[in-house]
């Protein structure tokens, strides 16, 4: 008497990730239109967000997991914050957010620093030291 044999072994199913909008592609996307926008005012975190017709256009394919547009929505959403906090991190880019909840301003590193002194001049009541 052998060994018993050795059950069958079932092929397991395993779904790639879905095709989400990450912090890489928002990277790129970040310090490819940040130069071409030339606002020293500086721009919404908006602006950054990818056009969500092209989402749902990348998210399809053959074999491919599709997420609904409010799950593709909110990554991109999420990866864009992250990497503008990361580029921000790095120095290439200034995020101000006046208030709680309102909109997050994007300032390429050359006008931040132009605009961190209109605040302190702000804060400062406007006066020149």
């Amino acid at each position: 008497m052998g060994p018993p044999p050795e059950p069958e072994k079932a092929a397991v199913y395993r779904a790639g990730p879905p095709p989400l909008w990450r912090v890489p592609d928002a990277l790129a996307r970040i310090r490819r239109l940040l130069g071409t926008l030339g606002a020293p005012d500086g721009v919404s975190l908006w602006r950054f967000l990818p056009d969500p017709g092209a989402l749902a256009a990348r998210a399809t394919g053959p074999g491919q997991n599709v997420p609904d547009q409010a799950a593709l929505c909110r990554s991109a959403l999420a990866s864009t914050l992250v990497a503008g906090l990361e580029l921000a991190r790095q120095g290439q880019l200034t995020l101000v957010q006046a208030q709680s909840f309102g909109t997050i301003t994007v300032y390429a590193a050359s006008t931040a620093m132009a605009a961190d002194s209109a605040a302190a001049d702000g804060a400062a009541g406007g006066e020149v030291q």
